[in-house]
């Protein structure tokens, strides 16, 4: 029996289908040391075989472990796959919401950290002067593109692929962090205050925001606050995951605030309400 913690993308180009024997696979909810769901299953033997009803293999996913995995599913099979366990009941598909964002997180995963630690950026006194700031470019084309496999720009990824990108940054973030000797103070992800949490260690704290890229290039999107907050607050830090869904992939990117408000800037939109068809 195995509790799955992670999951890595290994290809085989010899890989391909071939014969095989079929069986039934058993399913059960069961409770773990704390009290958390974990959903089992349990393959039995093949019809060849003497005993058929004996357990052959049995894995276990927690919630933190499914969701990643919906959103694999749901990235290899595209809208085929749809994932209401990521939606709170009552709401209907669309973008997601804050009740959404609070029902799903926070969630833990126990996965390895492999020995990285997280150097915090010194300590910016002030705030910084506008003329550090660059010019954003504008780009009528770009999307809030995300780069592919083939290291090309793709599709925004389907929303269980985001939601497993995000639990995987933040829980791979926070578990450094924490292992580290820093506190977790407070969870502001469903607040809407510019970052994701406020650690704390030595009478330092740091406000951090933790983005998680699928891809192997460091390249992510600010919202507007969080630009304010990275520029007129001392202690904000952001912490970057790429390669969030393959362990041997990711790969952890401390961006100080001076490193993000002094980074290059694309303009991909703007939202307009004319003054004149408010409240229409």
């Amino acid at each position: 029996m195995v509790l799955i913690a992670g999951f890595t993308e290994v290809r085989a180009a010899s890989r391909s289908a071939r014969a095989r024997t079929t069986t039934k696979c058993n399913y059960d909810v069961i409770f773990n040391e704390d009290g958390g769901q974990v959903l089992e299953l349990a393959t039995t033997g093949s019809g060849d075989r003497a005993n058929t009803g004996r357990r052959s293999q049995t894995v276990q996913f927690d919630k933190s472990a499914a969701i990643t995995l919906l959103g694999l599913m749901e990235e290899v099979f595209g809208d085929q796959i749809h994932a209401p366990l990521l939606r709170p009941p009552g709401t209907v598909d669309g973008p997601a919401s804050t009740n959404e964002h609070q029902a799903s997180l926070p969630v833990e995963l126990n996965w390895p950290t492999g020995g990285v630690s997280i150097k915090m950026p010194p300590w910016a006194g002030g705030t910084l002067q506008a003329g550090q700031t660059l010019e954003p470019q504008y780009d009528e084309q770009a999307d809030g593109e995300m780069v592919g496999r083939d290291k090309g720009p793709q599709s925004r990824p389907t929303r269980a692929v985001a939601k497993a990108i995000e639990i995987s940054a933040v829980s791979h973030v926070t578990s450094i962090l924490k292992r580290d000797g820093w506190t977790l103070v407070r969870d502001c992800q469903a607040d809407g205050v510019g970052y994701d949490f406020e650690f704390a260690k030595d009478g330092q704290r740091r406000k951090v925001e933790i983005k998680g890229i699928r891809g192997d290039q460091l390249e992510f999107n600010v919202t507007p606050l969080e630009y304010f907050v990275a520029r007129n607050d001392p202690e904000f830090v952001l912490v970057a995951v790429t390669g969030a869904l393959d362990e041997r992939k990711r790969r952890v990117h401390v961006v100080s605030r001076e490193e993000l408000v002094g980074s290059p800037r694309r303009a991909i939109g703007y939202r307009i309400k004319p003054p004149s068809h408010r409240g229409q």
